[in-house]
């Protein structure tokens, strides 16, 4: 297949410049998606095209210009692994759903930006920053609604991809892939990043397994730009390393839970513009769950907990009002009153307050070193589930039983597309004696099912 193939041509560009690269499926005429499910499909021209998603993006142009994805590129989008992979962090402003106005508002706090590289996207734009090393959460909505984070554990559609509106992504003249820099964030938005949970550093982090399990960065591990390489996207540089306060199997919590507790140590208006930001629901049909982990959220922090249902209504309010912005009018068919009853029915009904277990375990298992049971699984996908099963062992103590759905695990690890992926896994770790169905769940019950972690944990 030649190179002068639009597609392709700027794969491989992208590609030259360290940028790993993938097919992800385009958008016809008419705005339907290329993949069977045409215009019902609910990420159109936006999920890949291949079998493990960002997972299989690649560097090597050999493997761009294959047999295997050579039929794709010419109806295929672009889709770029964010994070330590290619060394990017991008900001996703979405102006349908507020972005600008958050954007502005964060600039007013934050500073201004570097003129970085900029992309016109179907409905807004894309700023491209050079990765600051650590860890960098893929997030949506986590500093702003209509902000998402697209870095460690995500992706980005490039230009010159077909957007559903009809419009082509597309670079801003001067600040393009050819004419543009690649900046920094500023000091101030990673320090604002890293309080909302979605930025470690890692100068603290220390090694749990010794030298003899510690595999260093040498130049030949850096590409141009400084960043150690992987050759595993999503796995952010330094993965081998880990944040433990404490000795393997010690009752000391693991120092991630700073992130934590460095938000419940922010101020309650501000505490609830986060958790806001965090559970605002995406369908009609989330609402009476959605404000339910708003509610769950909230008795976390240590001075919102003790509020009266009075100051609480206001919240509730505050929560509705964002919802109704982000879905649209007579989207949601509840009236706030009816929605702020049913944030105190949830407040009352709270049994773990925060954010739960699940959430701290997947959180640990994208920094923890998988356990040596991985070795012998190839996708790294499985390799992260393992490890996050290890990590809600290790929350919940030795021999305790722990519960996990598989469409919560689809929400934590988008690059799982289907809960029937996670149930075939899950169902191959009781296979080789790794976990234990303690009680299997019911669907038609909306229950999760409880598992036990068989192996040792600080293995």
């Amino acid at each position: 297949m030649s190179d002068t193939t639009p597609m392709l041509r700027q794969a491989l560009e992208y590609a030259k410049r360290g940028w790993a690269v993938f097919p992800v499926w385009g958008c016809r005429s008419n705005g339907a998606c290329r993949c069977y499910k045409r215009k019902a499909c609910p990420n159109i021209g936006k999920h890949p095209w291949t079998d493990h998603g960002f997972h299989d993006a690649t560097t090597d142009a050999k493997r761009i210009r294959a047999r295997k994805w050579k039929n794709k590129w010419p109806t295929a989008n672009i889709g770029i692994a964010t994070g330590a992979t290619s060394g990017l962090v991008v900001l996703d402003i979405d102006s349908l759903k507020g972005g600008e106005q958050a954007m502005a508002a964060l600039i007013a706090k934050l500073g201004r930006l570097p003129k970085t590289l900029k992309v016109r996207t179907g409905h807004g734009w894309h700023l491209y920053f050079e990765h600051p090393g650590g860890f960098v959460k893929t997030s949506r909505d986590a500093i702003g609604i209509g902000l998402d984070i697209r870095a460690d554990g995500g992706y980005v559609v490039a230009p010159p991809s077909l957007h559903r509106s009809g419009n082509h992504y597309e670079w801003t003249p001067g600040r393009g892939f050819a004419d543009g820099t690649l900046e920094k964030l500023p000091r101030r938005w990673l320090e604002e990043l890293g309080r909302m949970g979605c930025y470690t550093d890692s100068t603290d982090r220390t090694d749990r397994a010794g030298p003899h399990r510690q595999r260093k960065t040498t130049q030949d591990d850096s590409d141009q730009r400084g960043h150690p390489t992987t050759d595993r996207p999503g796995r952010a540089p330094g993965h081998d390393l880990v944040e433990r306060s404490g000795q393997p199997g010690s009752a000391t919590p693991p120092t991630w839970s700073r992130l934590s507790a460095n938000i419940l140590e922010m101020p309650a208006k501000e505490f609830i513009k986060w958790a806001i930001a965090r559970t605002i629901p995406y369908g009609p049909s989330q609402r009476h769950h959605q404000v339910f982990l708003f509610a769950k959220t909230l008795r976390g922090h240590p001075e919102i907990s003790q509020w009266e249902p009075a100051l609480l209504m206001k919240a509730a309010e505050a929560w509705y009002k964002a919802a109704v912005r982000n879905l649209g009018e007579g989207q949601i068919k509840a009236s706030c009153d009816e929605n702020t009853e049913d944030f105190l029915e949830g407040w009352e009904n709270v049994h773990t307050p925060g954010v739960g277990i699940v959430e701290h375990a997947f959180a640990a298992a994208v920094r923890e070193e998988p356990p040596k049971a991985a070795d012998d699984f190839s996708d790294e996908r499985t390799k992260r589930l393992l490890t996050a099963c290890r990590e809600m062992q290790r929350l919940v103590g030795d021999g305790q039983p722990w519960y996990l759905s598989t469409r919560h695990v689809c929400r934590l690890m988008p690059e799982f597309e289907r809960p029937m992926s996670v149930y075939r896994i899950l169902c191959l770790f009781e296979r080789r004696g790794i976990l234990e169905v303690v009680e299997p769940g019911s669907p038609a019950g909306r229950k999760a099912t409880s598992y036990r972690y068989l192996l040792p944990v600080d293995g």
